[in-house]
């Protein structure tokens, strides 16, 4: 194998490293903060875990040849699960996306897609690895397996060791059966800056975008359907992961980044055919409760530019100039966060940002215990238990909750007050107007399979 990292290089690295560091440092656990009981779902809580691992090991079993998926798909957990899976495992996440980057394509508006939970899914090994490092805090990475990821994980012990800037280790670090074992590596919390940084400020609208951002903001407003469904009770419902087939579906914000998606997608298609769009996800532990608190915004992207959509705000903001950074975006939904919810969590810690599997993508390569989105009920089978149901399958309930906020909000389209004058210049995307899609009709908010 070419670049391969020899075991006699690693022998002699560890006894240049080593040199004064005691490698047998105690596991240190992490006590739960006073007052905690778990009834909220807190990422160190020891039987949150247990129960994690215990599932990650049924999941992984269920999908190794002949094996079988059942035990993993009927586990029960004590206490509720978040909506979005990634956030009961966000640090194991987090340090197997830099440890496997190089094989992943999951940035914002990648194509094709192949995100972590991919990889998992596709190569047993990985999925071992990963699932051992969650329940036993140990790292394992062979030294003639993935040569890129052993790298990742010796530079990760040295920064540990010598520098302490993104890692910290807790146990020893050992070469064992031709494998590079660390124990309780992790990467660090950041400290919250007295004086956080700003969040990065918008760039002037070129002025070839500005009939584009004109229909945007329009397009986000036009049915005035969105703001209707948030107070009309399609949300609100708590997702019973236990069961997944009689589970009563949570309408979250995820679900309204998929369906304010596919409404843009829907206006904007006659003159921006190349516009492109990505749901990224937020979660962080939040004290003094210290439990998981989590959103999900829209980006799109339009000539090397991208504006930033909250949904269940109709916050618009943007455009900022690509690149655009993960920690820029973090910084800007945690602003979006605090018009929602206000101050819920003034020093966050473990802070994870992703971008989301696009609609079309395969959900069943991803852990049963992660909600699919809300479309997926308009495909239930004849007979399921939910189907037709207003109150547990999510089309029926979307169909229903769409007609009551169009008898009671008699939408215009195009609206009848626009955000603002178009600029100069500006074409009626439309021609004629009746081609304007229809703002009632439940089929606009779906995004395409294919």
């Amino acid at each position: 194998m070419k670049n391969k990292i020899s075991r006699k290089w690693l022998i002699a690295a560890f006894s240049v490293m080593m040199g004064g560091v005691h490698l047998g440092a105690p596991l240190f656990a992490q006590a739960l903060p006073p007052g905690v009981n778990g009834a909220i779902w807190n990422i160190d809580d020891p039987l949150n875990r247990s129960e994690v691992g215990a599932y990650l090991q049924l999941w992984s079993s269920g999908l190794a040849p002949g094996g079988n998926p059942a035990p993993a798909n009927d586990y029960v957990f004590t206490h509720q699960l978040p909506s979005m899976f990634d956030a009961v495992c966000s640090r194991e996440l987090v340090l197997f996306r830099t440890l496997y980057g190089h094989r992943l394509n999951e940035g914002a508006f990648a194509a094709p897609y192949y995100g972590v939970w991919d990889l998992l899914h596709d190569d047993a090994a990985v999925r071992t690895q990963f699932v051992r490092y969650f329940t036993e805090k140990r790292l394992a990475t062979p030294l003639d397996g993935d040569q890129q990821a052993l790298a990742k994980h010796l530079a990760a012990i040295q920064d540990a060791w010598f520098v302490g800037d993104k890692y910290d280790i807790f146990g020893d670090v050992t070469l064992v059966e031709q494998e590079l074992i660390s124990n309780n590596l992790k990467e660090k919390t950041p400290p919250v800056p007295a004086v956080p940084p700003a969040p990065r400020a918008p760039d002037p609208t070129p002025e070839a975008l500005k009939c584009f951002e004109y229909w945007l903001k329009q397009s986000a407003i036009a049915s005035r359907i969105m703001d209707c469904l948030v107070r009309a009770g399609v949300t609100g419902w708590r997702l019973d992961t236990n069961n997944p087939d009689t589970k009563i579906p949570d309408f979250d914000c995820d679900d309204y980044a998929y369906i304010e998606m596919a409404w843009l997608r829907q206006m904007l298609k006659g003159r921006w055919l190349d516009a492109e769009y990505q749901i990224y996800g937020y979660s962080r532990q939040c004290p003094p409760d210290y439990g998981v608190h989590g959103h999900a915004v829209l980006l799109v992207r339009q000539g090397g530019y991208v504006w930033i959509i909250d949904p269940m705000s109709n916050q618009i903001i943007g455009p900022f100039k690509e690149p655009i950074s993960d920690d820029e975006i973090k910084r800007l939904i945690r602003e979006l966060m605090k018009g929602l919810y206000g101050n819920i969590c003034e020093n966050p810690f473990d802070e994870n940002v992703w971008p989301f599997k696009p609609g079309t993508h395969p959900h069943d390569r991803y852990p049963k215990k992660e909600n699919p989105p809300w479309q997926e009920d308009k495909g239930l089978p004849t007979g399921h238990p939910r189907k037709g149901d207003p109150h547990k399958d999510m089309w029926e309930r979307f169909k229903q909750k769409l007609a009551e906020c169009c008898a009671a909000a008699a939408p215009a389209t195009p609206p009848a007050t626009p955000p603002a004058a178009p600029p100069a210049g500006c074409d009626p995307l439309f021609t004629p107007p009746a081609t304007a899609p229809d703002p009632c009709n439940p089929e606009n908010y779906l995004w395409p399979r294919s």
